[in-house]
């Protein structure tokens, strides 16, 4: 069986080796899935931005309201969801999720707990982003908000993937600080029942910091750079394995002599 086959195109001659060929064409067939790959993920973050903004629109329903689907289980609903709250902040009580940036700058995002008027049921707010103080000994300004206040949010499931916590926490001194926000373990500390997800602050809301999440600032860059990283990657194997196996070179070598 023979694994070489000669094609001539003109004075342009293609030694291929079904083998080697092969496998140019498993490495090109990747690259290209990749890129492609890339696409599809920019293409599902403009789709959830548009969403969110849809869902921004909507008017926004009294978070007490709320409460009969979860009964039903329903949370994939509940996402983004946009709700109303009446109440005040109990900013004696407001949590630190560490290691968070924004800009490339490294923070907090600031999470406080908010009660109810109507019922007295707490929910986790969360406000956004602040900076780490250059002097660790400074103190942070959490900005806090007193008063009755008019709240409107949307509701955050977190995804299936998110680890569980440990509950090592040092509540000793508040704020306390956690990687992740769990509202099973603030429940336990605070010995309140809480609202089973927190909220993220729509615009120019009270107590309101810098918005930093990823749902409402989608940047599709990354994705389209990458893909146009892996394009050129296939395209690049596609030349090399032609030059390679044919005499263009040569023929180009010759043309330049003469």
């Amino acid at each position: 069986m023979r694994i070489t086959t000669e094609l001539k195109f003109g004075p342009v001659l293609l030694r291929l080796n079904w083998i080697v060929t092969f496998f140019v064409l498993v490495t090109f067939g990747a690259f290209i899935r990749l890129g492609l790959w890339q696409i599809d993920r920019a293409q599902e973050k403009i789709a959830l931005q548009q969403e969110l903004q849809l869902e921004q629109q909507k008017q926004a329903v009294p978070i007490e309201m709320v409460q009969p689907l979860l009964l039903q289980n329903k949370n994939s609903e509940l996402s983004n969801l946009h709700v109303a709250l009446t109440g005040e902040y109990i900013n004696e009580y407001s949590i630190l999720l560490v290691s968070k940036f924004y800009n490339d700058k490294a923070g907090y995002e600031v999470v406080t707990p908010f009660k109810l008027k109507s019922n007295g049921q707490l929910v986790l707010v969360n406000r956004g982003w602040i900076s780490v103080k250059p002097n660790a000994r400074a103190q942070l300004d959490l900005q806090p908000v007193f008063g009755f206040q008019h709240l409107t949010a949307q509701i955050q499931v977190p995804g299936r993937s998110t680890p569980g916590l440990s509950n090592q926490i040092n509540t000793s001194a508040w704020p306390i600080q956690m990687r992740r926000l769990n509202v099973d373990l603030v429940s336990d500390i605070l010995q309140e029942k809480l609202f089973p997800f927190a909220v993220r602050l729509t615009e120019n809301q009270p107590g309101v910091l810098i918005r930093n999440w990823p749902a409402v600032d989608i940047n599709i860059n990354t994705n389209l750079g990458y893909a146009l990283q892996w394009f050129l990657f296939a395209l690049l194997v596609l030349a090399i394995s032609i030059l390679m196996s044919s005499n263009i070179l040569s023929l180009f070598q010759k043309q330049f002599r003469e």
